[in-house]
């Protein structure tokens, strides 16, 4: 898992999930 997707979990957790899971599974 990329740095950018763990932080971005980190400072925006709800507003961004569906974005992070996203890239996660692509």
């Amino acid at each position: 898992m990329p740095a950018e997707i763990k932080t971005d979990l980190t400072f925006h957790p709800v507003e961004n999930i569906s974005e992070v899971l996203s890239l996660a599974l692509v």
